[in-house]
């Protein structure tokens, strides 16, 4: 008798990803170590789905009652794009739900954001070091960083383009993304995100949309700047669990909804750029707190712990 037991992964942005390269080691390791991907003579024990799951790729699966459904969230479902994902999980349809949500045990969501893919390092250490080295720059080295860099591909929902176009008035804001973009590409695809981003002081790495219906949709966007050490400036939901990751007082936060809250952003923009003293001592504040490695790594064994 096979006493293995197997997993499918269905619906994601790649078709090819499968349980052997699924992007969240963490995911693998802590949660589902002991399973395996099905082969096509085994049904799996479990499938995850992901945001880009269509009906006729859960036609095999939607009427057996045997296998464990659980969704996978990395993507703003509220939106068109995700209508079946979005039916499915209003209906109950799934038994679990993971990733860019808000943490609700009762209804077995368990908040695992999508800025996990950012961290290559998930311990108190490294973010301890990370805190270390943004806090002890030079006053000099700040000064000298270029102004402010956008990298998105879109602006599909409108989260972005007021923003850029009030702060590009103050001074030009490079974008090597297809959105806007104004500079080449070459060295952000050669040195990476996160280094080509430690050249600017600002970085706006707002999410691509928000919603109140489901919140807890945080991507890695955020996670990337603060990485860099560049100051975010951020549109997106920030909840409890966020508040206890990253340093909100690190961060020029706006609602595209609301013109008062861009010129405030602006504002404080304004007044950090002519003040050298005060922008130095915004940017050297710790940008997540000292147990943010204990705090995501509670996050996963909540998930195990129930599952």
């Amino acid at each position: 008798m096979d006493t293995k037991k197997y997993i499918d992964i269905i619906g994601f942005w790649d078709k090819n990803i499968n349980f052997n390269n699924f992007q969240f080691p963490c995911i693998k390791s802590h949660i589902f170590h002991d399973y395996e991907q099905v082969n096509d003579t085994k049904t799996p024990d479990i499938v995850i789905y992901g945001c880009f799951t269509k009906a006729d790729e859960d036609d095999k699966y939607i009427n057996n009652k045997d296998i464990t459904k659980i969704l996978y969230i990395s993507e703003p479902i509220y939106t068109s794009s995700y209508i079946y994902v979005y039916e499915k999980i209003k209906s109950n349809y799934f038994e679990y739900v993971f990733g860019s949500i808000e943490n609700n045990i009762n209804l077995n969501y368990f908040k695992i954001p999508y800025y996990y893919v950012s961290f290559h390092n998930i311990s108190d250490t490294f973010f301890n070091e990370l805190n270390n080295k943004i806090s002890n720059i030079n006053n000099e080295d700040i000064l000298n960083k270029k102004f402010c860099s956008l990298i998105n591909s879109h602006d599909n929902w409108g989260t972005r383009t007021k923003i850029f176009n009030e702060i590009n008035k103050i001074k030009k804001i490079e974008c090597p993304g297809k959105l806007f973009n104004n500079v080449s590409n070459e060295l952000l695809n050669s040195v990476g995100k996160n280094i080509y981003l430690n050249n600017f002081i600002f970085n706006i790495c707002s999410e691509n949309s928000v919603s109140k219906e489901f919140q807890g949709y945080i991507t890695e966007k955020l996670a990337d700047a603060c990485l860099s050490g560049a100051i975010p400036i951020y549109c997106g939901y920030f909840d409890d669990i966020d508040s206890e990751i990253f340093n909100k007082n690190r961060i020029i936060f706006y609602d595209y909804t609301s013109q008062e809250s861009i010129n405030n952003a602006i504002q404080k923009i304004k007044f950090l750029l002519n003040n050298n003293n005060e922008l130095c001592k915004f940017y050297k504040q710790k940008p997540f707190f000292k147990n943010t490695g204990s705090k995501l790594n509670s996050l996963l064994y909540s998930f195990k712990s129930k599952f």
